[in-house]
């Protein structure tokens, strides 16, 4: 076999089919398992335990749970990351020209952007 062959192979044993819906929502649950159990802990380590190290998921996450507790009036230590209040806002505003109002209570360090 030659060293092409090889790499043809590997590459068709890691393209496997995509998840199946169920297998989706399992992953999903999971990750927002992870998340709730780091909640308050700065994003990048929410996302390198709980997204596989995307941040951007992680901030979808983190946004979904901070629209969640404040609506039972908990504290949102992200109260203060833009990045997690522009996802609240793209993901629940009522259309694309408003702004939704972000719950914003309770900020601490959790909810400041990362240092580059």
């Amino acid at each position: 076999m030659t060293r092409w062959s090889l790499v043809a192979i590997a590459l068709c044993v890691s393209c496997g089919p995509p998840p199946s819906p169920a297998q989706q929502i399992k992953d999903g649950e999971t990750a927002l398992a992870c998340v709730v159990r780091d909640w308050g802990k700065p994003i990048d380590v929410v996302a390198r335990d709980c997204t596989q190290g995307v941040v951007d998921v992680a901030i979808d996450l983190i946004a979904d749970g901070a629209t969640l507790l404040a609506a039972h009036g908990a504290p949102n230590p992200y109260a203060a990351d833009p990045r997690v209040q522009q996802s609240i806002r793209a993901r629940f505003s009522g259309d694309a020209g408003s702004v939704a109002t972000a719950p914003a209570m309770g900020a601490g360090p959790a909810g400041q952007p990362a240092s580059p």
